[in-house]
Order: C-alpha cells, then structure tokens, then sequence
C-alpha cells in the first residue's frame, strides 16, 4: 500500500510537467509540495476522528491516486501534453563518468537506507517512538509521554514515516523519507544553479556537491529530520530563483514558496533561520518589480498558507506547553540567553568548528586551543553557558554518524565559491544576492542557536543551500578543474556511504561496529547504538509474553531509547497498548484514566519500591525492574 503514495508523487509530477517543458526538476519539487500539504491534511483531519488507520489511510491515497490521474486526462483532453522527451546533452566522458558515479552513490545510500532499520539514538527516543504512539492511538495528538520531545518537536517528517509505518505494517520503509529528500536535494541544487546561470557542467557539480555531501549521506539512511528541513528549504529557494531568472513572478511562485515554507517549519524550527534571509531578499526584490500594493496582496496569502500548514501542530503545543513552538524549557535550551556580536562571532567559529575535526589528535588539540585562545582575549568564554548547550566545546575526530559528522572538504569549496562571487566582477548581481543570503542564513543560526557539540546536524541545510553556488562557481572554471572538484567532492563523501559508524557495509576496526550490515540481521541492527540488546532486556519481554499482557506501562528515563521495547514487544500490533505512566509532566493532563497495565516496565525504580499500579515486582536486573501479574 506504501505504493499508492508513490505512485500519487509520481502523477502529481507528471501533471506539473505540462506546466513548464523547459524545465525537468522544477516539477519534482512543485509535485513534492503537494505530495507534502496532502499528507498534512490528511493527518491532520484523520486524527481528528481518530482515523490514522490502515483502512483510511488506504481510502485517502487510492482516492488522491484516482484524483491525480483525472486530473492529468483533463489536462490531456484540453490540449495540454508531456513535454517531448530531450536526449541529454552528451557532455565529455569524465563528465559521463561523474553522473553515473552520483547515481551509483545514490543508490548505495538506498540500499543501506532499505537493509537497515532506526536505529539513531533520537530516532529511538522520539522521532519513531512518537510515530508508534500515533498509530497506536491513530491521532497526531497530545498523548502522555516522559519524553516531551516526542510531543513538541516539529512533526511533518514523522508524519510521511507514520502513513508508510501504518500501510506497511511496520518500519520498514521508516528512512526513505529521507532517503526521498536527499535525491530531492541532489535535483534541486541542479536546478536552483541552472537558474543561478550555470551550465550542464555546473548544475552537474551542484548535483554532485549535494550527493556528496558526508552529514547528507549519513542522514539519507536515517529518520533524522534535517535533511527534510534542507529539502523543503531549497524548494522554497528554487521558487525564488526561478522567479529571479524569468523576471516574473507569478501567483504559482508565492503558492509554492509558502507550501515549502510552510513544510519546512513544521518539520523543525531551525527552519526559520534558513528561509527567511531568502524571503526578505525575495520580498526586496519583490517591492522594487511589482510595487507596495502587489506585494503585500500576495504576502498575506503567503502568511495564511504557512500558518495554516503549521496551525494544529502551534495549538497543540500552546494549550498544552504554554508557545507554539514547544515548551519555554526548551526554548532556553536550544536559543542564546544574550545577543551580542561577540556572540555572532563565538558561535559562527564554534559552529564551523565543528566540521573541523582531524583524525590527528594533535591538530584538534591546536585548533582547539586556538579557539579558546581567541575568546580568551576577547574576553570571552569559549564555553560560556549561556551560549552552549551543556557547556561543551571540543573538537574531535571525524566521528561517522549522522549527529556528529562534519563536512570539511565541502566546506573549503564553499569559501572559495563565495569569495569568488563577490572578488569576480563578472559575476551576476543574483548571484551575488544568493550568496549573501546565504551566508546570512549561516549568521542568522548562529545568533538564535546555542552551540552544541552535536550542531553539525543542524547546519546541513546550509551546506545544501551552498550547494548550487558552488556548482555555478565551478561550472565557470576550466574543464578539468571543474571535474577534478566534482570527483573530489563526490569521493570525499564515499567513507560515510561504506562505512558508518553504525551501519557499515565495510567495517573499520576502531571506528565502526565490528561487522558488516550484509552479515547482521534487521533485529541485531536495531541494537547497534545501544550497545546490543540486553540479558535484563530479553528476560523482561520473554516473563511478558509468557504471562499473555499487552497492556504495558512505561516507566522510563526522559532520553531513553523507548522505541527498542516497542519493537522488543512486537509492536505494530492491534493487541499491543504501551503508555506512558506519568505525573507532573505538561502531557500527564492527556493520560487515559481507563487504562489498566498488567504490567509496568521501569528504568532507575527505587530498590525500595515493590508495587506499581497494584502489580508486584517480579523481576529485576541492573537499573531496569519488571512489574507483573502472576502467569495466567
């Protein structure tokens, strides 16, 4: 059933087509948009019923499938038709040799993507545990949990997750979403540098920078939700250029960019850091072509589209944590208790920092203690708690996993790209407009975001957005220079494809689990970023099952990996109910009074502490303790 979905993204592509013939991505991205506001809609009013099931959610896409095919024959029927097929420019042999290298990379990203299961610790603490709650409860809404995360978070990437989880019967197809938005990415820095002005080449190096690119790789076989964040931010910036490079700006382009905009928001709230330094430059431009008047009557539509994509998910969180965007204790945690421009400063160096990791320790050493030096006689604090996440600065090696990579190689093009764009006065003024958006998009996070050793997640949507710069930059320079750079930036991402820290296919003694993927199962897999599953773990579920409960109480840490037990306990399963027993919490007040456990999983109980909800201890081992009614 996962397929009607596709097979609804694949006609809604084809109708976009009839729109533009001179453009082949553009209408992948529109098409994705839609594709977007319908799995919003959908979830959104189905859990208003309490729908989220199988039945409705196959009832929907069979319906929007049918819909999308009328649609395209009507179009058909009145004289509109597919643009005829193009033969590819032939270009040169290495460059021949680059795409297919891109293609292969992809693809190799998709088989790791398919062969292994969730596995990232968030993902295990909320991003797929908030998905098995959903369709437990089939509703998106509030329900009581001891990781508030999984109810406050920006949603829309575990929405797509849970529509596959519910018509798949389970997780496996939990990360194509975004596996799906990498390639977007990879199409849309193509297309935003041709209408940038670059030429095959250099929309080709766009391509590849994105395909290359180590922290996309690594979250392109995973539920992180950054690169859905970077997707949906660059099909917003491919409206903007495509209006720049036409001279027009239509009602489509403000549909589309307040569709994406929308979706990039409610994915994550970093979001706003990398679309707003593009829509002020947007709006400029904006003014000065169609006036005052013009501009504020297609603004306002903009506003309500954005809003009505984020709406329910911004009252969710208000009634139940107090702002729209989650609770006040996360806001302190994540935003900067002071502003300053030593602060813009600190945290622009921290932040690229981060993708300054060397395997030899020495040079980390260094880099480090420069940077430390440097905030020394500024008179600042390199790890001033006011504007780092847990107090922590440091600089390590290149560790391969998907929340702590860095992108160093890319990053030197990068720098090399932009100060070519404003040093060369042969280069456009929109190009040059691009980068200083850009650029401040970097400048924004780092002023609104406290620095974290993990943060390097959180810029990959400024890496991506670099991405058609640098390959319009490129594409300028001599052929060979330009394909050797392709190959650079392509080879330099191969290590995070072949061998992740916790999903290797060729294994590295020291830096990756043992084995390789080939040679472990799914159910091994799981386990990886935990350490293996546990004597304590097994014993739990096996007194479970044999005593016939499926109604389970948790009792867990508030960063625990809850959905292990989940997938321990057999879930999805129609039989199975696991909830959250919790007090004092803002979602405590969502907890269902008619739900009876027969029995309570708990992690650090008190020793002293032999009943819950009326069931006596039975089994204990390290910090985790068993709960249970005597065998039936």
């Amino acid at each position: 059933m996962p397929l009607l979905m596709l097979l609804t993204l694949l006609a809604l592509i084809t109708i976009q087509s009839l729109d533009d013939p001179r453009e082949p991505y553009q209408p992948v991205l529109r098409a994705a948009v839609i594709w977007g506001g319908l799995i919003v809609a959908s979830t959104e009013l189905l859990s208003l019923l309490k729908s989220v099931t199988f039945l409705s959610l196959s009832l929907f896409w069979t319906a929007s499938l049918l819909s999308s095919i009328a649609w395209l024959a009507w179009d058909l029927l009145h004289g509109r038709r597919l643009p005829p097929f193009k033969k590819p420019s032939p270009g040169s042999p290495l460059d021949k040799v680059l795409l297919v290298l891109t293609i292969l990379t992809t693809l190799g990203v998709l088989f790791v993507a398919l062969k292994v299961p969730v596995q990232t610790y968030d993902s295990l603490s909320y991003h797929m545990s908030r998905v098995a709650h959903w369709a437990q409860n089939r509703s998106v809404g509030i329900y009581p949990t001891g990781i508030e995360r999984q109810n406050e978070m920006g949603p829309f990437a575990e929405y797509t997750v849970l529509h596959l989880y519910v018509l798949q019967h389970g997780d496996q197809l939990a990360n194509l979403v975004d596996w799906l938005a990498y390639l977007g990415c990879i199409l849309a820095a193509a297309f935003i540098a041709g209408r940038l002005g670059a030429e095959g080449r250099g929309r080709l190096i766009a391509a590849v920078f994105a395909a290359g690119l180590p922290m996309a790789i690594a979250q392109a076989s995973s539920t992180m939700t950054d690169i859905v964040v970077a997707f949906w931010t660059l099909c917003a910036i491919a409206e903007i250029t495509s209006a720049l490079a036409y001279r027009q700006v239509t009602w489509r382009h403000w549909l589309f960019l307040a569709g994406a905009s929308g979706l990039a928001i409610l994915t994550k709230s970093t979001a706003f850091a990398f679309v707003l330094p593009f829509l002020i430059w947007f709006g400029i431009l904006s003014l000065r072509a169609q006036g005052l008047r013009r501009t504020a009557a297609r603004a306002l539509p903009f506003l309500a589209i954005v809003i009505a994509v984020n709406l329910f998910f911004w009252l969710r969180n208000e009634l139940t944590f107090g702002t729209p965007l989650g609770s006040p204790q996360l806001l302190q945690l994540h935003a900067n208790k002071i502003i300053t421009p030593g602060v813009l400063v600190s945290n622009v160096v921290r932040n690229l920092s981060l993708n300054l990791g060397t395997p030899s320790e020495q040079i980390n050493h260094f880099t480090l203690a420069v940077i430390a030096k440097l905030h020394k006689l500024a008179g600042m604090n390199v790890e001033d708690p006011r504007t780092t996440f847990n107090g922590a600065f440091s600089i390590t090696n290149q560790i391969m996993m998907e929340d702590r990579t860095g992108n160093p190689i890319h990053l030197i093009f990068i720098t090399i790209a932009a100060a070519f764009a404003f040093l060369n006065r042969k280069i456009s003024t929109q190009v040059r407009g691009y980068t200083l958006a850009a650029i401040s998009t970097y400048l924004l996070f780092s002023i609104g975001n406290t620095y974290q050793v993990f943060g390097s997640r959180l810029q990959i949507p400024f890496f991506l957005l670099a991405a058609p710069l640098v390959g319009m930059i490129v594409g300028l320079w001599r052929p060979w220079v330009s394909l050797a750079t392709g190959c650079l930036l392509l080879l330099a991402g191969l290590p995070w494809l072949f061998s992740l820290q916790s999903r290797p296919i060729l294994p590295v003694p020291g830096q990756t689990i043992p084995q390789s993927i080939l040679s472990m199962s799914r159910d091994e897999l799981y386990f990886t970023n935990v350490g293996g599953i546990s004597a304590a773990q097994k014993g739990i579920v096996k007194r479970i099952q044999a005593a016939a409960c499926t109604q389970i109480g948790l009792m867990l840490g508030g960063d625990d990996p809850e959905y292990l037990w989940w997938v321990l306990l057999g879930a999805p399963n129609q039989q199975l109910r696991v909830e959250w027993l919790v007090s004092g919490t803002p979602s405590a007040a969502a907890a269902d009074l008619s739900f009876k456990p027969c029995a309570v999983i708990c992690k650090s109980c008190a020793a002293e502490l032999k009943t819950v909800s009326g069931l006596p201890l039975q089994f204990q081992s390290g910090d985790l303790s068993l709960y249970l009614n005597s065998s039936p």
